[in-house]
Formats: C-alpha cells, sequence, structure tokens
C-alpha cells in the first residue's frame, strides 16, 4: 500500500550556528556583503501600481536604498496604416500618450513626496519586457505584479515570467492586493539548483527582515544535504533559519507541496530560483515556476 501522507522533518539552524540568535540578528541590519541599494520599480497605470510602490518604499526606509521609478511607454510614434502597408505618424495620439505620462509622473511624484528622501525617474519608450530588462541590468531589485503589461483592464501577459528569466536582477512579484508583510516567514524553496543558489543570495538583505526563515526542501534527497549548506550560509550573514524537509509522496507534484506548506503559514515571501528548465518546457510540462506564477499565492522572489 502506498503512503500518500506529507511528512515534515524541521531542522534548527542550532545546529550550524547556535550562537546566532533571532534576537541578535536583528541589530545587525543589511548584511555589507550584499547590500539591497538600488530597488527598481515599475510604474503603470493599472489597479496594482500602489501596491509596488508600497512595497519600494518599505524596502527602501528599511534597507536604505534608493527608488528608481521605470515608466515605460509602447511605440506609437507610426500606428497609422494605409492599404498599402504603410505606417504614418500620429501626433495626436503621441501627444495624448505625452500626457498619461506626465500625469503618472506628477501623480507618482506626490505619494512619494512624503514617504522617501528622495526617488528617480526613468521613462523609456520600447517593449515594456525589453525596456525594464534594460533599466535593471545594474539594479539590485526589480519590483513588479504578476501580469498585466498593457491598460488596466487588458488582459493580464506574462511579464513577470519574462522578466524572471531575462532580467540580471532578481524580481519581486507581488500578488494582487498583496502587502508585504514580514511578520510571517519566508520560505526559500531548495533543491540545490543554480537558480535556487542565486535566488538565495540575492535575497539575503530582504532575508534579514524576515521574522523567521525556512529552507523548504521537497522530496529530493539529493538536496537535503546541501540545505545544510545554504543554513551555514545564511547563518555567516547573522540570519537565522530551520530546515524543512518533505517527503514527496507518489502522485504528487512539487508545486502542490510546496502549495500546501504555503497555506499553511501564510508566508510572507518565497524565494526560489526561476526556470530551472527552460521556459518553453514549463509552459508546456508545467513547473514549479510556472505554477507558482499562474497561482500566486504569496509574494515571490525570483532568480535565474
Amino acid at each position: 500500500m502506498t503512503n500518500d501522507t506529507t511528512h515534515h522533518v524541521i531542522l534548527s539552524h542550532k545546529d550550524i550556528a547556535p550562537e546566532r540568535s533571532a534576537a541578535h540578528r536583528m541589530d545587525l541590519g543589511p548584511t555589507p556583503s550584499h547590500p539591497l541599494l538600488d530597488i527598481l520599480v515599475h510604474i503603470h497605470e493599472d489597479d496594482q501600481e500602489q501596491v509596488r510602490l508600497d512595497a519600494a518604499v518599505q524596502l527602501a526606509n528599511k534597507l536604505g536604498a534608493d527608488i528608481t521609478c521605470v515608466q515605460v511607454t509602447p511605440d506609437i510614434s507610426a500606428v497609422a496604416m494605409d492599404p498599402y502597408g504603410g505606417a504614418y505618424y500620429v501626433p495626436e495620439l503621441y501627444e495624448a500618450q505625452t500626457k498619461i505620462d506626465e500625469s503618472a509622473r506628477d501623480r507618482v511624484n506626490a505619494v512619494l513626496a512624503d514617504r522617501i528622501r528622495d526617488h528617480d525617474w526613468r521613462h523609456i519608450t520600447g517593449h515594456p519586457v525589453q525596456a525594464l530588462v534594460q533599466a535593471a541590468s545594474l539594479a539590485d531589485l526589480l519590483i513588479v505584479s504578476e501580469g498585466r503589461m498593457l491598460a488596466a483592464k487588458a488582459k493580464p501577459k506574462p511579464l513577470a515570467g519574462h522578466l524572471a528569466m531575462a532580467a540580471r536582477a532578481p524580481v519581486l512579484v507581488l500578488p494582487e492586493g498583496a502587502a508585504l508583510d514580514f511578520s510571517h516567514p519566508v520560505i526559500v524553496a531548495w533543491n540545490n539548483s543554480f537558480e535556487a543558489a542565486q535566488a538565495l543570495r540575492f535575497a539575503v538583505p530582504v532575508l534579514t527582515l524576515a521574522a523567521q526563515v525556512e529552507i523548504l526542501v521537497v522530496g529530493d534527497d539529493e538536496s537535503a544535504p546541501t540545505a545544510r549548506d545554504a543554513q551555514s550560509y545564511l547563518a555567516r550573514r547573522g540570519i537565522a533559519s530551520r530546515i524543512n524537509l518533505v517527503h514527496h509522496p507518489i502522485g504528487r507534484t512539487t508545486s502542490s507541496l510546496l502549495m500546501d506548506r504555503i497555506d499553511e503559514i501564510h508566508p510572507s515571501l518565497v524565494v526560489m530560483g526561476a526556470y530551472g528548465h527552460t521556459r518553453a518546457l514549463e509552459l508546456v510540462f508545467g513547473g514549479v515556476t510556472q505554477s507558482m506564477l499562474e497561482n500566486m499565492p504569496a509574494p515571490l522572489l525570483l532568480a535565474h
């Protein structure tokens, strides 16, 4: 008979670094080896813009970072078409879009004026993914929402998935209406992949804010020993953590077990590597990253 019960084995951080208590960790502040100094936030007039701004302000104030607002406008300079395939410049459309952009800038500047010491503004004309990837090339974090590349009522587009694959900076993806709140544990999804290690390294400054950190290993005997290495890596940076080894029952997917744990503890954030398999394979056959982006049970910090 097959046992399909999910089992958890919790390993404390104390065996790794007993001198690093959570109380002691709170006095250390952001780790100097991995500072988070430059935060980019996607500015787009949709119903999630305020959520992105709130998260950026919260992280900037707690970690001493600077905020750069990145506004992307699609190139509409030549949009009128004739029957022969010609495209023509339409000044009225350009002027209307310019007014919309200026209004958005005034609105965001007013929102941020009393909340942070200063911020920068970048306006880029082009495709949203390409523009944000370009802008984030030297950033420490890029904040976006789960979808919506176009107008507020447009069908959601896979903006976050594209950015997680292409951006050099880690991508913080916020679910609809979800505020960034560090009163709950942070889950670090660990499978000993390059992507998971990359996400862990990038997440260090944010993890200093976490109430608790749980390194979650789902049914992978080969990854379990290296979770100790990840725990040691965090401990040396003053971050206490525990390891949760979850048995993988037959017939269950890794993403479903991860979702179960998220439902149990309601984490403030899930840190994970993005697209350990190619994105095309995940789109066709499914995968953990794709499942998380489709369901968005919690804020995600992704790195590829």
